[in-house]
């Protein structure tokens, strides 16, 4: 089964934010980053990142959801988790060498590890 994948930007005050996503039956997979016009150019010559990360939002019944209302599903409740790091040190330098279809193909193979193979919602653990 294919996998929907979409591209979009939304444009905020000084700044752009932008998405990777794939989408499927189970869920999808984000790969989100924002730069900023505002401030100078990195030494690279880039625009400098303020926020990025790689989201996973798990279709889940409403009494197991951290997000009632997911904006990628279509409005559905959501169990929500993700990781910044992975996105800075990992999936950020593919963006920048290999691009955008390099990105999809790393989020399809999280999707069917960490989405798909993953329905159940772990239980929190108590902290004492």
């Amino acid at each position: 089964m294919a996998l929907e994948r979409r591209m979009f930007a939304i444009p905020k005050r000084g700044a752009h934010e932008f998405h990777l996503v794939v989408i499927g039956p189970h869920g999808a997979v984000e790969f989100h980053f924002n730069t900023t016009a505002d401030r100078e150019l990195d030494h690279d010559g880039t625009f400098p990142l303020v926020s990025l990360g790689v989201e996973m939002h798990k279709r889940v019944p409403a009494d197991e959801a951290n997000h009632q209302s997911c904006y990628l599903l279509g409005g559905e409740p959501c169990f929500h988790e993700g990781t910044s790091l992975w996105a800075s040190e990992f999936v950020m330098p593919l963006f920048m060498s290999a691009g955008s279809d390099a990105v999809f193909d790393v989020l399809e193979r999280r999707y069917w590890r960490d989405v798909r193979d993953r329905q159940a919602v772990e239980p929190a653990i108590e902290v004492k």
